[in-house]
């Protein structure tokens, strides 16, 4: 609408149950422009056309209540012709004020009075709210400066979405971010102009503080401070990063590996066409276990054994049970002791006792701890006859000799 009254607004007075105070404007007014309308005053007042007869004006006119205000257009109070007349009624002896302005107040929703509507081709109505406010799009009651209800499809090179530190950007419901041309990754920017994260457009890879993702999800700090993954709840946490030169797992609780799937737990090794290389380094009070069939070293990477240790064992007691028998047979009666003229022969020939192994072989293959514990019992049993034999000889001698 263009400029009324001069650009101010015009301040009225009536008296009596007479028409009065006839309103002349001709500044380009328009059909269908709008105009404000406030009763200031305590009385009723009723607003017709000019051309009305006053009894005409009585019936058909806008009342503004006092102390309100209501928005008309100009053809409500007569055709343009250059100007508009308008005649003011007081059916009250007191005397009443209004103020006609030539622009409408803010108003919060456009559900009723809509400035604009605009039915597009799928049927979706635009509405705009006057005097800078909500804009609704499927919605005759916008809520926010752009209130959408269905679904958004954009086009271009890019959009931007800004609001002020105090603003927010709410979405409710199903978000899809696309990106349809090549090489245009989706990336989060804070603030503007600097990269924090990006969706690789290829691979689908995850990067956060890298513009070439090579995981799922990729975390990079470019300097050598350490950086972390944090998972958390009200019951304790565990970190999962990088403190600058080690890898590090870290919880203030039990770290459990595989306890609820019962898989092996595989530590070191390069994969399939690579040496098993990187050892199990275990600090401070650490537990070691195996599965079934597993073997555990300590001090070597290449354990032959259950437990295969290369260095001293200090313990407390040493237990082998798994023996298939002992050497109480050489106390039987029938067990044929060799003749100390044998032995002596074997000796000097072989340079060690018969059944304990040379220490060519000791050297080579160690020895089995419960196998040479019952030779060396038997070589003290086999002795024991011997002096047993002995002291029954010298005895005798002694006998002779009385």
């Amino acid at each position: 609408a263009t400029s009324l009254f001069a650009q101010q607004p015009i301040i009225g007075t009536v008296n009596g149950f007479s028409t009065k105070n006839i309103i002349s404007a001709s500044a380009g007014l328009n059909k269908n422009d709008t105009i404000l309308i406030r009763n200031i005053g305590n009385v009723s007042l009723r607003f017709c056309a000019a051309e009305d007869k006053e009894a005409k004006c009585e019936t058909t006119g806008i009342v503004v209540e006092a102390a309100s205000q209501t928005i008309v257009t100009v053809s409500e109070l007569g055709e343009t012709g250059g100007g508009i007349n308008i005649n003011v009624t007081n059916k009250n002896t007191k005397k009443g004020h209004y103020k006609v302005t030539p622009q409408k107040p803010p108003i919060d929703n456009c559900k009723n009075k809509p400035q604009f509507s605009n039915v597009a081709a799928s049927s979706t109505s635009i509405y705009k709210c006057p005097m800078g406010g909500n804009v609704g799009i499927g919605t005759s009651s916008p809520q926010y400066k752009l209130d959408i209800f269905g679904n958004v499809n954009i086009t271009g090179d890019s959009v931007n979405v800004s609001y002020s530190d105090k603003g927010h950007l709410y979405v409710s419901g199903k978000v899809v971010a696309r990106t349809y041309a090549s090489n245009s990754s989706l990336l989060l920017e804070a603030p503007v102009g600097f990269e924090r994260a990006r969706i690789d457009d290829i691979t689908g890879y995850f990067g956060i503080g890298t513009p070439n993702p090579i995981e799922k999800l990729h975390i990079n700090r470019n300097d050598h401070y350490p950086v972390f993954t944090k998972i958390q709840n009200n019951n304790g946490y565990i970190n999962i990063g990088f403190n600058g030169v080690h890898g590090i797992i870290n919880s203030d609780q039990d770290i459990l590996i595989n306890w609820y799937s019962g898989k092996n737990v595989i530590i070191g090794g390069g994969g399939d066409d690579l040496p098993a290389t990187g050892d199990l380094i275990a600090i401070h009070n650490t537990y070691l276990a195996t599965r079934e069939g597993g073997k555990v070293g300590i001090g070597t990477i290449e354990p032959q054994y259950k437990l295969d240790v290369v260095g001293t064992i200090r313990g407390c007691k040493v237990k082998a049970n798994d023996l298939s028998s002992w050497c109480d047979y050489v106390f039987y009666d029938n067990y044929k002791l060799m003749p100390l003229n044998t032995l002596e022969q074997f000796i000097k020939q072989n340079h060690h006792l018969p059944e304990i192994p040379t220490e060519v072989e000791v050297l080579e293959n160690g020895i089995d701890l419960g196998e040479m514990n019952m030779k060396l019992l038997k070589k003290i049993e086999q002795l024991t006859l011997y002096i047993i034999e002995q002291d029954k000889r010298i005895k005798q001698l002694e006998n002779k000799n009385q």
